[in-house]
């Protein structure tokens, strides 16, 4: 007997959960395999074809082994569950006191890698980006605020109350007693 090689392949429904304990389940994706090993890192295997696993906190390799008569093939993902994650929002500014329209940069600081972000100015404006810039137009004193997650969990949000100082722009008039002179100075 002639055989294709099978071509493993593999997802699951997350990858990581600051949950203490999770179930995760797994889709096979592999091509031409018949039978299939699975190995979860934690001990546990499995021969079904789309199994569950239950994980407490840690950080887990997954493999699956994909065979078609004596051809097989496997694929490992070194780190793939992470289960226990915490995420701590974090940032900091270059400037807390400026005067309307000038720029403020904001630097996100927070721990384990987020992977979206939600910056609240406190002035009505938000951004997504991780390291945004913004410009204050009105005088006043603002709270920031932002809000983090990891591949849709393990949201965690900080708020900086009286953050920045907007300070109106001055307003500057001269006046002179003469305009012309004849003598110096």
């Amino acid at each position: 007997d002639v055989y294709k090689k099978p071509i493993a392949d593999f997802s699951s429904d997350i990858t990581v959960s600051c949950d203490s304990a999770k179930v995760i389940s797994f889709t096979n994706q592999s091509i031409l395999g018949t039978t299939y090993n699975w190995n979860f890192g934690d001990g546990n295997t499995s021969s079904l074809i789309h199994p569950t696993n239950f994980y407490s906190a840690g950080l887990y390799d997954v493999t699956l082994i994909a065979k078609t008569g004596n051809c097989k093939d496997s694929v490992t993902r070194n780190s793939y569950i992470e289960i226990g994650s915490s995420l701590s929002s974090d940032f900091n500014f270059n400037i807390d006191s400026i005067c309307e329209g000038n720029i403020v940069e904001f630097t996100d600081l927070t721990n384990n890698n987020p992977d979206s972000w939600l910056w609240d100015f406190g002035d009505g404006n938000t951004s997504v980006l991780q390291n945004p810039t913004h410009i204050y137009s009105t005088e006043g004193t603002y709270d920031v605020s932002l809000k983090t997650s990891k591949m849709g969990e393990c949201y965690n949000t900080l708020i900086k109350d009286n953050a920045i100082k907007v300070f109106a722009k001055p307003i500057v008039n001269i006046s002179v007693d003469s305009n012309y002179a004849c003598n110096l100075p």
